[in-house]
């Protein structure tokens, strides 16, 4: 059970990330050219973010990063799904490693002796130095969630506000789980285009340091609604 609440429809966006530093004078993301958004990526999810970094923008927005709970909520709605779009896995419905590669499985051998390799090799820095090969928001019409928002399952992994703990939900609350009360790590859900689609799943935990950003990381934004206003999580 989860308090009503509003999702974004989309990753935040690098054009979106800019108005924030430029209005807050904040960093920019390392791989931007100064401060300006790479070529044609404006309505690519920002990458390079870390958790601190995400939640100073939301805080920006007037919103807040979603907790796990309402994260998978909003990409699971109410059936119980695997992922945003149903129970099997498809690899052209996201942007995940298997749609990167052209190929419709990966296992985790073949991804380990690939990725190595490949985060070093000329065409993988020129993709790092752009900040990953994510597509812009919205692409991937497959990828939608039963509530409307896009990307849940690629293009990046997602910061949520959560402090991490593996066994939180083990003795979590029933209502509106917060996350745990401390610990080093943050959450993140959803896969990236440089995961396996299984990292895509609905229920699928990740977790890192707040104070670290890289290619396959972004984040969306959540906002607290009162029940008068909303009955059940929606996509704005």
């Amino acid at each position: 059970h989860l308090d009503a609440f509003y999702m974004d429809k989309f990753e935040v966006t690098n054009a979106q990330f800019r108005a924030f530093i430029e209005a807050a004078a904040y960093p920019a993301p390392p791989h931007w050219h100064g401060r300006s958004v790479p070529r044609g990526h404006e309505n690519r999810p920002v990458t390079n973010v870390s958790w601190n970094a995400a939640k100073e923008y939301a805080e920006w927005a007037g919103k807040r990063l979603p907790t796990e709970a309402e994260w998978e909520k909003a990409a699971r709605g109410t059936d119980g799904r695997a992922y945003p779009w149903g129970n099997a896995w498809g690899a052209r419905k996201c942007n995940t490693v298997e749609n990167f590669l052209n190929r419709p499985a990966i296992s985790v051998e073949d991804h380990r002796n690939w990725s190595g390799p490949w985060r070093i090799s000329p065409a993988g820095r020129k993709i790092m130095s752009l900040g990953g090969a994510t597509e812009p928001v919205g692409a991937f019409k497959g990828d939608v969630s039963p509530y409307g928002c896009y990307d849940m399952a690629g293009n990046v992994r997602e910061w949520c506000a959560d402090v991490y703990d593996k066994d939180y939900y083990v003795i979590s609350p029933k209502r509106s789980p917060p996350g745990a009360a401390a610990g080093p790590l943050r959450s993140l859900r959803g896969a990236s285009w440089f995961d396996r689609g299984d990292l895509g799943r609905c229920f699928a935990r990740g977790a890192s340091s707040p104070h670290i950003g890289d290619e396959i990381r972004g984040f969306r934004c959540a906002i607290s609604a009162t029940p008068a206003v909303l009955l059940e999580p929606a996509a704005k």
